[in-house]
């Protein structure tokens, strides 16, 4: 797994400021990313919320940049650019391309349809696979039940989800790890 650092966000981000084209980054990246955020909220809150906000722009830009690069494939019936996509990016990439694909096919003007000619993409993967794994990724990922025992700001989760604020005495569900670490300070207990 790649280690990922606050510094290591700033230069990704740097990257996709800098450059049309995605950045390169492998898998590894968004699980170097969740580790990262688990350090960062047992050592430094304002490192994590400012890392956070980082990561947010990271993914917007690269949101952007997939949108963009879907919708040339699809207009100008050009040959993706995929190296740099991480596996989740190249689904969202081959879902945009399928479903612009689908609606320029039927639109209608004047009594002629644009004609949607087969988009070629490098490597084509399959889709419903993809999806599939990433769904049984997060089923193994564990929660666990924890009632609060005193009030607890916003966090983000391992899974990389927000969670909170919460109020002294609320059950709640949270990843595994999340709860380990709020039980072993005495912050919740597990129920």
């Amino acid at each position: 797994m790649a280690i990922v650092t606050f510094e290591t966000l700033r230069e990704v981000q740097r990257k996709e400021k800098k450059s049309e084209n995605l950045a390169e980054l492998t898998d590894e990246f968004y699980a170097g990313v969740k580790d990262y955020f688990l350090r960062a909220a047992k050592t430094d809150a304002n490192e994590g919320r400012n890392a956070r906000s980082i990561f947010e722009d990271i993914i917007d830009r690269r949101e952007k940049k997939i949108l963009n690069q879907a919708l040339r494939t699809v207009r100008m019936r050009e040959k993706a650019e995929i190296k740099a996509m991480t596996t989740k990016e190249r689904a969202l990439f081959d879902t945009l391309v399928l479903t612009l694909g689908n609606f320029r096919e039927h639109i209608d003007i004047d009594g002629n349809k644009f004609e949607l000619k087969e988009v070629k993409t490098e490597e084509p993967e399959d889709i419903e696979e993809i999806i599939e794994h990433e769904k049984e990724a997060e089923e193994r990922e564990e929660y666990v039940k924890v009632k609060l025992l005193e009030d607890v700001p916003e966090i983000v989760g391992a899974d990389l989800h927000d969670y909170g604020p919460f109020k002294s005495g609320e059950v709640v569900k949270l990843p595994k790890e999340n709860a380990d670490i709020f039980v072993s300070k005495g912050k919740a207990e597990v129920v």
